[in-house]
């Protein structure tokens, strides 16, 4: 769906943010900007939707089919479908602690997807337990395997087990547990799910520290390095994982106030980044995210920034729980119940560093479900977020406009650049178009496209105008990485692996949101060339009261991906063959300009 917001609720939501700057010729790129969405929220025993009471956790399928959650009030597992296009959630079913042989999941804390997306671990305080269910990929659905209980059959550290993460290769699994202050090591079988208890960690035993109050942990994507938060330490602990066993060695901790370190506070949450050379913690009682960069080869953490409700801009913090980071690692969230709300960071993918762009507050602009907000889940596209409410009961929905706020500076230029976007009000919107073509560029290198084949570069048109001498964010248009369309990969680049000359995006589906094609060249200045199109019911591109034509000039489109590279067009109002505002059946516009 080429996702369009209502114009006036857009500048309300969107916060000031730097653009792209050229400095003595240089292009300078930041990291992405974005702004969160609301799409919906889904609440416990309304419209078919049961289980959410309490909800407190909750993650996306590897496939991105389906988002889970573990609710601590009716001690459940809930499983919900996703709409891929517009992101929205369909009740599938709910598995209930103690009925039909379930069992582990009283007072269920934290839930996650095995890698290969064929099994479901969920974490409980009460039972002192993790539970194994076997998942269904093309429903979602769950059957229960077993559970594993704190104290029996030699298990230990599961005593107040309150999260847990698995490693990268699926063969681990691991949990924090608040009362034991432990982390838990279990191996875990691939094929049938089932988990077997290796060993466990203990605060202040046998040279561990750190861990008091364990809340958090993490495997790096390399899978050679674990990290656990400890809220009543204030502390990260980090820990070295034989990766043919799974077992750790307590490396060393960092502490709040130690060594230059800050914004550890009740630490909570805790994620590496996709790259895996970032660390990122949550801080309840500092309000805060902090940012650690991470040595690949040791594990070590370097303390690099705070980020703290109500300094500067920033805002959304106070009473921090959970951190996530997309896949792109173009984008950083998390959740702050103390005011019911959930910030949004761009990152700067080489320092780690963040940039506040924006926050959505329960209540405020439309937003619901965010009473008592607790964890928090991006979709693998990263398209999609996805926040459970403990004290709403329920799941809210939002999709991430990866648009800037206004048209960015510095962005390559062409001599011949083409907009067309056709709207036709029939009920499938069968004739939709959107075509956008830059052509005879400026110097384009095969670096610059990224690698959405095999690596996670997300591609996103943006779309400007300026009502009123103010320019105004209209629609984005957003190509995710990697996927298959139809029997092939979505993308390709073609030519000699070491030098490809093109990259091409094909789906004849239109989906998510309506591109069926981008093709880019790579070559010098004036042979460079990127052409877009996109049609069909996904584009969508007249969705409320405020149509998106007439566009007021000058408008400007401009393709992004969160490598931070854009491409870029204006057009001027001698530009613009065609403006048409809402007629009946139809809209049109068509604007062509030459630079030379």
């Amino acid at each position: 769906m080429l996702h369009r917001e209502d114009r006036s609720l857009s500048r309300s939501l969107i916060c000031a943010v730097g653009l792209i700057a050229a400095l003595s010729g240089t292009l300078v790129q930041p990291a992405s900007a974005g702004f969160l969405s609301f799409v919906e929220a889904r609440f416990d025993d309304v419209d078919g939707f049961d289980g959410l009471a309490g909800a407190r956790g909750v993650a996306v399928s590897p496939d991105g089919n389906h988002v889970y959650v573990a609710s601590q009030g009716e001690n459940a597992l809930v499983v919900l479908a996703r709409d891929d296009t517009t992101g929205s959630l369909t009740f599938v079913e709910a598995e209930f602690d103690g009925v039909d042989s379930v069992d582990g999941l009283a007072g269920a804390q934290s839930v996650a997807v095995s890698p290969d997306g064929a099994h479901v671990y969920v974490v409980s305080e009460g039972d002192n337990a993790i539970a194994a269910f076997e998942r269904t990929s093309s429903t979602g659905e769950v059957l229960f395997v077993e559970a594993e209980f704190d104290g029996s059959g030699g298990v230990d550290g599961l005593d107040g087990a309150r999260y847990l993460a698995l490693s990268s290769d699926g063969a681990n699994v691991y949990v924090a547990s608040r009362i034991d202050n432990a982390v838990a090591v279990f191996s875990r079988d691939s094929g049938t799910g089932e988990l077997t208890y290796d060993e466990s960690h203990f605060d202040d035993l046998g040279g561990v520290d750190g861990l008091d109050s364990a809340s958090g942990v993490a495997v790096s994507p390399d899978g050679a390095h674990v990290y656990a938060v400890g809220q009543a330490d204030n502390a990260i602990a980090a820990f070295t994982r034989d990766q043919l066993t799974g077992a750790l060695t307590f490396d060393g901790a960092l502490y709040d106030g130690v060594d230059s370190v800050e914004g550890l506070g009740t630490v909570r949450g805790v994620v590496v980044s996709p790259d895996g050379s970032h660390v990122y913690t949550s801080s309840q009682g500092d309000n805060a995210v902090t940012v650690f960069s991470r040595d690949g080869g040791t594990g070590a953490l370097t303390f690099v920034e705070v980020q703290a409700d109500g300094s500067g801009d920033v805002d959304g913090l106070a009473g921090a729980r959970e951190v996530a980071v997309s896949a792109t690692g173009a984008y950083v969230v998390a959740t702050g119940t103390g005011e019911d709300e959930i910030p949004l960071f761009a990152r700067d993918q080489s320092a780690g560093s963040l940039t506040f762009d924006h926050v959505v507050a329960d209540g405020a602009g439309g937003v619901d479900g965010l009473n008592g907000v607790r964890g928090i889940a991006i979709s693998p596209d990263g398209l999609h977020v996805y926040a459970v409410s403990q004290n709403e009961n329920a799941i809210a929905v939002f999709r991430l406009v990866p648009c800037v706020a206004e048209p960015a500076v510095g962005c390559r230029s062409a001599e011949k650049t083409k907009l067309v976007i056709k709207v036709d009000n029939d009920a499938q919107s069968l004739r939709d178009v959107l075509r956008w073509r830059w052509d005879k560029g400026e110097e384009t290198l095969a670096d610059a496209f990224g690698d959405p084949v095999d690596g996670t570069s997300n591609y996103h048109l943006c779309l400007y105008d300026e009502p009123g001498g103010v320019s105004t964010f209209v629609v984005s248009v957003v190509l995710p990485f990697g996927g298959t369309c139809g029997d092939d990969p979505c993308w390709e680049f073609t030519g000699p692996v070491e030098d490809p000359r093109k990259i091409k995006y094909r789906d004849d589906e239109g989906s998510p949101d309506g591109v069926h094609r981008l093709r880019g060249r790579v070559a010098a200045a004036g042979r460079a060339n990127v052409k877009l199109d996109g049609e069909g019911p996904n584009l969508k591109l007249e969705d409320g009261l405020t149509p998106t034509l007439p566009l007021f000039p000058p408008v400007s489109a401009q393709l992004f991906n969160t490598n931070g590279e854009c491409w870029d067009s204006i057009f001027e109002l001698g530009d613009i063959k065609v403006n048409d505002g809402p007629v009946e059946g139809k809209q049109r516009f068509k604007a062509s300009a030459r630079t030379n």
